[in-house]
């Protein structure tokens, strides 16, 4: 499967040929001493070239519509959301059993949410 990784800010939007997509973020803790420093979101939804196409409506709110799955990182799972397993992680959730090919030229027009 092949993929991209957008970089805007604190965050890194992971995508894949098929239109998976997958937000890792910098996070704040919940709660005090929860140890929280990254989340994943992981998007049901595929975006498609109809989506960036929209002048109407941004890519979140289509691929918001369905299903949002979120896991949160502590320091003990990474060393924060540039952290490299992080991505390894969302792909493997976006498409489980392929492997991975960085290709740049994945959704050109996606320049991030």
């Amino acid at each position: 499967m092949k993929y991209r990784v957008i970089e805007i800010d604190c965050e890194r939007i992971v995508i894949t040929e098929d239109g998976g997509i997958a937000c890792i973020a910098k996070a704040e803790p919940i709660e005090d001493g929860d140890g929280r420093i990254a989340k994943t979101e992981y998007y049901q939804e595929r975006v498609t070239e109809e989506m960036l196409n929209d002048e109407d409506d941004d890519v979140y709110s289509q691929v918001g519509e369905g299903e949002l799955y979120i896991n949160d990182w502590t320091k003990e799972d990474c060393t924060g959301y540039e952290d490299p397993k992080l991505v390894t992680d969302a792909l493997e959730w976006l498409s489980v059993g392929d492997t991975f090919e960085v290709d740049e030229a994945i959704f050109p027009t996606f320049k991030g949410m």
